[in-house]
């Protein structure tokens, strides 16, 4: 973590406010050769998950052999939640609804991969996937800093990333940290599966593949399928 750990926990902050809290991301997705996944909506007499449930359902180091659990836990980043809102044009969507959320590395310097699960109401979960593909039409670039004092620079891009489920969107991300000197290359990808949203950011000091991004996501998808 040396003179990575600050721009770490800048960007894991960061990621993570934009993949479960207020606002968040890209542009989107979908037209993809390869085939949507859909497991049906949450809907009908089943009742929505609750944190527990959501929570059971997350990737953990079982799942990710390499992987472990993370010691940067998360909160939204101070002075950047109004950006991001104001970008992907949303309400905070974990005001609706139960939500649990994990974050995992493979070794000191990473790769980092955050996972959200959100249960909602399936209007609310389509609003929110579809206002995540307006981030870059709104937001190519903003700063903001870390509860710390920490300041960085972020650049948001198109990722073209295949369709899972109901509705996909993914972006890429790039913070930039002056003071530390470094920067952290992220994809951010959100999926619906009827009322359910699974955000997920993997981040690293160089561009991740999408081969890799998918399938972390695609493992991610089919372990919600079980809530």
């Amino acid at each position: 973590m040396h003179r990575h750990y600050p721009v770490i926990s800048a960007a894991v902050a960061l990621a993570m406010a934009a993949a479960g809290c207020s606002a968040k991301p890209p542009d989107i997705v979908a037209d993809s050769p390869a085939p949507a996944v859909s497991a049906g909506p949450v809907t009908g007499s089943t009742p929505p998950p609750d944190d527990a449930r959501l929570g059971s359902a997350l990737l953990g180091p079982a799942d990710l052999p390499g992987y472990v659990q993370s010691p940067l836990q998360t909160s939204p980043v101070a002075g950047m939640g109004s950006s991001m809102t104001q970008c992907a044009g949303q309400n905070d969507p974990s005001a609706t609804g139960s939500q649990a959320r994990v974050m995992l590395q493979a070794g000191p310097t990473g790769p980092f991969f955050g996972e959200t699960l959100m249960a909602m109401s399936e209007a609310d979960a389509t609003r929110l996937v579809q206002g995540l593909t307006q981030v870059t039409k709104n937001c190519g670039s903003f700063d903001g800093g870390s509860p710390g004092g920490m300041k960085f620079d972020v650049a948001i891009g198109h990722l073209t990333f295949p369709r899972v489920g109901d509705d996909t969107a993914a972006f890429r991300m790039t913070a930039t940290v002056a003071q530390a000197g470094a920067a952290v290359y992220a994809h951010v990808v959100a999926v619906r599966r009827g009322g359910l949203v699974l955000l997920l950011v993997l981040m690293q000091f160089d561009s991740p593949e999408v081969s890799g991004t998918e399938d972390l996501v695609r493992r991610a998808y089919a372990k919600a399928a079980t809530v």
